[in-house]
């Protein structure tokens, strides 16, 4: 607890109450280069780590603390980027299940079921302001945005079951771009972790069928980004089908659209070289795997 203390008093000695330093006092952004502080210390007491690389205690209960009484009613600007800071923040509190797990011989039953209780106060707070947000939508919807990496987060920690229909739900039309996109940036980062290729097919059937080029575009560079899997090795993503789908974004679906088909070729080369994929039939393939010319 002592590595919080006195981060903890500087924030009150800044942004505190002046009848109680404790509890933060009513928003007021008129000073940016305040504002852009009063951020940046969320953030930083998330990635504050013990000895045993655990979130001090106390962290997660300021944090819910500073969305707790968070008052904006007097301030002429919105409050929408910095609660997504919080959100943000709640989210970097979280560590990952393996580890816990695998430290329980060194870290005491306590430290736990604190972090079973972290996970659980972080998902109360994500899922109150997705719907919230739903309510009360704000610019561009950052805040839901940052709910949905947090989302992504916890899956990948372990904390809660992988399940990609969230982010497909909020990847379809009639939303905002931002939250499009990060239910894209989350999709790709699933289907990179998943073990078959139905996320990835997925991802490749929407970008052939959809015609929205700006969209298609931005979600194969987050594939070359953030590739599913390694040219080296062997990976149960490598398919027949998935291979199929990328030569044909390279080839019939992008008519017209010379930017889309130019990054196919990019992540085709950069999942498969110059060669005939491993994954394809031995007929298809040319000495050394080289693609037979027609």
């Amino acid at each position: 607890r002592g590595e919080f203390i006195r981060p903890r008093r500087n924030y009150s000695s800044l942004f505190g109450s002046h009848s109680c330093p404790s509890i933060v006092r009513l928003n007021d952004f008129s000073d940016f280069p305040s504002y852009f502080v009063l951020k940046a210390f969320p953030l930083g007491f998330a990635k504050l780590r013990d000895a045993q690389k655990q979130t001090p205690q106390g962290v997660l209960e300021f944090l819910c603390q500073l969305i707790r009484y968070n008052d904006n009613r007097v301030n002429k600007f919105s409050d929408t980027s910095y609660i997504s800071s919080l959100i943000k923040a709640l989210s970097l509190t979280v560590n990952p299940a393996l580890a816990v797990q695998g430290a329980r011989q060194t870290v005491s039953n306590t430290a736990i079921v604190s972090e079973v209780l972290r996970v659980q106060t972080v998902i109360a707070e994500v899922v109150h302001y997705l719907n919230l947000e739903k309510l009360l939508p704000t610019y561009k919807q950052e805040i839901t945005v940052n709910c949905l990496h947090t989302l992504r987060r916890l899956q990948k920690y372990g904390h809660i079951p992988v399940d990609s229909s969230i982010f497909r739900q909020y990847a379809g039309k009639g939303l905002c771009d931002d939250i499009r996109m990060a239910a894209f940036y989350s999709l790709i980062d699933l289907a990179k972790d998943a073990k078959t290729d139905s996320d990835l097919l997925w991802l490749l059937n929407f970008i052939g069928s959809s015609s929205e080029a700006g969209l298609r575009y931005r979600i194969l560079r987050g594939l070359i980004k953030n590739p599913p899997f390694e040219r080296k090795g062997e990976s149960s993503k490598n398919t027949p089908a998935v291979v199929e789908r990328i030569w044909s974004l390279m080839t019939t679906e992008s008519n017209g659209d010379v930017r889309l088909r130019i990054v196919a070729m990019e992540l085709y080369s950069l999942l498969y070289g110059k060669i005939t994929p491993s994954c394809l039939p031995q007929g298809v393939r040319g000495k050394d795997g080289i693609r037979k010319c027609a």
